[in-house]
């Protein structure tokens, strides 16, 4: 399993359109991309308008594969972003059991 992290600064956008812009890009994605686990939103303490990006995907190959097939996005770029390989048995047992982000039917648990 890996993450791919990706950093933003949106000075233009409020938290809550950049939220709301997120949770709308996200379903979709959950719905229709292969490998696709889900991801989250986060905003770095230290600079108040960056914004990071970290979606989790089955592979590198998923993730490569879902971004080709689409209009070039910065997201999709592997010159700008991180992936990161999760390191096999790190995670305890109890914690693989639940799916972090997105349930089967590509919608997250809260609703949201």
């Amino acid at each position: 399993m890996v993450r791919v992290v990706y950093r933003a600064k949106l000075s233009d956008l409020g938290e809550e359109a950049l939220a709301r812009s997120w949770r709308q890009a996200m379903s979709p994605i959950c719905k229709r991309a292969k490998g696709a686990l889900g991801g989250r939103l986060l905003r770095t303490t230290s600079e108040p308008y960056e914004y990071v990006i970290v979606t989790r995907w089955e592979s590198v190959e998923a993730w490569r594969d879902f971004w080709s097939q689409g209009p070039p996005e910065p997201q999709g770029d592997p010159a700008r972003n991180e992936i990161l390989v999760e390191v096999d048995g790190f995670e305890n047992a109890e914690r693989k059991k639940h799916v972090e982000d997105c349930d089967r039917d590509g919608q997250h648990p809260s609703g949201a």
